[in-house]
């Protein structure tokens, strides 16, 4: 797999400048720290609902590319997430593929933002946000994910 950044880069390249600020503020690419709805809309004079819109879209689009593109690195992070259980806390799992699969790019600035956004993209593995019970978390299938809330 070629490095992350290279994968972004050619992956935005294909963006239009709305499209690519949108993206990689939301998903924090950039700094780190992920913008919101109304920042992002105040900034380029847009609702918060075409921010949404334009992410979206813009995801779908991405979603071909960075299936082909990150195939194997994609399919390695499924295999280990269930390989581990099936069940991961986001963080743990960022930090699992950075010291497993990710060795060549430890040093990528924002790289846990960088891995979130491409398996996302991608489609796979699934992925849950933080809510009052739970962390963030990652599972490898809806039958692991069932397990895991059942047993929660």
């Amino acid at each position: 797999m070629k490095s992350i950044d290279r994968l972004l880069e050619d992956c935005f390249a294909m963006l239009s400048p709305k499209q690519r600020r949108v993206v990689m503020g939301r998903f924090g690419l950039k700094g780190g720290a992920k913008s919101t709805l109304q920042e992002i809309g105040d900034e380029l004079g847009v609702t918060r609902e075409r921010v949404r819109q334009i992410e979206a879209q813009t995801m779908k689009k991405l979603a071909p590319m960075v299936h082909a593109e990150a195939k194997l690195f994609v399919e390695a992070a499924v295999k280990h997430l269930a390989d581990v259980g099936g069940v991961r806390r986001d963080d743990n799992f960022m930090e699992d593929l950075r010291a497993t699969l990710l060795k060549g790019d430890r040093d990528v600035k924002n790289l846990a933002e960088k891995v979130r956004f491409v398996l996302l993209a991608a489609g796979s593995p699934r992925y849950m946000p933080a809510t009052d019970e739970a962390h963030a978390y990652w599972a490898v299938n809806a039958g692991a994910e069932k397990k895991f809330q059942d047993f929660v």
